[in-house]
């Protein structure tokens, strides 16, 4: 069998071996360099449905597209959401 980049379970034993995999894998060189898809994890929300789920408008106003003033200061208050992530 070769290799299989997909996590099927979300065991942390398959995590770990998956992650380990994917690594080795990104190291092989040689005459043949792995390219593509070395790690997927689908059982994990995307990141899109996760950012949007916190910050609704996430998507037609993302962060990298919001006004900056002209002294280099975001104008945008995003303490709230930093607040609600920290552990």
């Amino acid at each position: 069998m070769g290799y299989d980049p997909v996590v099927h379970y979300s065991t942390t034993t398959e995590l770990n071996e998956k992650l380990a995999q994917a690594l080795e894998k990104s190291l092989e060189w040689g005459d043949k360099i792995p390219t593509g898809i070395f790690y997927k994890n689908e059982l994990v929300t995307p990141y899109t449905k996760r950012i949007t789920d916190k910050v609704p408008n996430y998507l037609e106003n993302p962060a990298a597209k919001q006004k900056i003033s002209k002294n280099g200061k975001p104008t945008t208050d995003i303490s709230t959401i930093l607040d609600s992530l920290r552990i």
